[in-house]
């Protein structure tokens, strides 16, 4: 089921930083977001105590970041509680499932840190030793297929738990996931498709922003005129993008009612499933092939473009970013888990 979720929230092609992903999933979990979270869980439980459970679970949350926890530590506490609230919210799960889907997310949880998080700790450490130089053209590559392999990786564990736990599902769950589909889709075409191209170019430049600032820093107003420059000339088609996303939920709906009614056998679920999950261009169309082919390289190209006008400063603010990433991984693997 977490994997439902992982392919309804997979909107963009691509990463440009194989550490910004990890990074910014965690460091959503770590946010207000995580506030919000903790009120809306209590208004559930409790409508007559929701307020108070809700100033109770910000007061843990705030406690937890303000008192050296590390936003490894938080996200890798908070991940399973927040994975399940968000797939409740796309397939509104009964307390049966919500258990189910719990024990499977713990589990999950605890392969990766034993088979995952000492080889993400690596990486951390060997990109932190990257930025410290000249940042070039096999860096950039590096990082992206890194990024890759360690998602086809998990892709492949995610596919095998969603085959175990598809035929729990129930057609009022796959009609929820359905009209979610429809509403995310709805919600694109009005905010990205219909926006002017100006606005779109600007949403974009927000996220590319965002994405250096993680581990850059601040940077200043020339540096931010440049880095908008290479973000404008990033290919844009968010139809292309949206008829793609469409494509997939329609595949993973299809699969998806094959396990429940077992008209497709596990083993061909879960190999249909795995490529679904972990090879994101095949069945694109060629139109879209050919744009996310150019976007690859022209964001491959702004990595080690934004990484070269970055000052010595900046730098050292990545790599001691970058670092500790390493060193709270590094601590998280070694750690003993009950």
């Amino acid at each position: 089921m977490q994997a439902i979720l992982a392919s309804a929230l997979r909107q963009k092609w691509g990463v440009m930083m194989a550490a910004g992903v990890v990074a910014r999933l965690a460091e959503r979990v770590a946010d207000g977001w995580a506030i919000r979270l903790s009120a809306r869980l209590s208004a559930r439980l409790s409508p007559r105590l929701s307020a108070q459970r809700a100033l109770t679970g910000s007061a843990v949350v705030l406690a937890a970041l303000t008192s050296g926890c590390s936003t490894v530590d938080f996200a890798w506490s908070m991940g399973p509680t927040a994975l399940g609230f968000m797939a409740d919210s796309y397939l509104d799960l009964d307390g049966e499932q919500e258990t189910l889907l719990k024990e499977r997310l713990l589990a999950t949880r605890e392969w990766v840190r034993l088979t995952h998080v000492p080889e993400y700790a690596r990486l951390f450490a060997e990109a932190s030793s990257r930025v410290s130089g000249k940042v070039t053209q096999d860096d950039a590559l590096w990082l992206t297929a890194e990024g890759r392999r360690q998602a086809t990786l998990v892709g492949a564990r995610v596919a095998t738990e969603i085959v175990a736990l598809a035929p729990r599902l129930t057609p009022d769950n796959l009609a929820t996931l359905k009209k979610k589909f429809a509403r995310n889709n709805a919600e694109y075409t009005e905010e990205t498709i219909e926006a002017a191209p100006e606005k779109q170019r600007e949403q974009r430049f927000k996220r590319v922003r965002q994405h250096f600032e993680r581990w850059y820093g601040d940077f200043d107003d020339a540096q931010l005129e440049r880095m908008k420059a290479l973000s404008d000339a990033l290919p844009m088609q968010p139809r292309l993008m949206l008829q793609d996303r469409v494509r997939r939920q329609h595949t993973l709906l299809a699969l998806l009612a094959g396990l429940m009614d077992k008209s497709m056998s596990r083993s061909e679920g879960e190999q249909r499933l795995t490529t679904l999950l972990t090879e994101f261009e095949r069945g694109r169309s060629a139109e879209y092939q050919a744009v996310a082919a150019v976007y690859f390289a022209q964001a491959q190209a702004m990595i080690v473009q934004v990484a070269g006008m970055a000052t010595p400063a900046q730098r050292d603010t990545a790599q001691r970013r970058l670092r500790r990433w390493a060193d709270d991984l590094a601590k998280l693997a070694a750690r003993k888990e009950p």
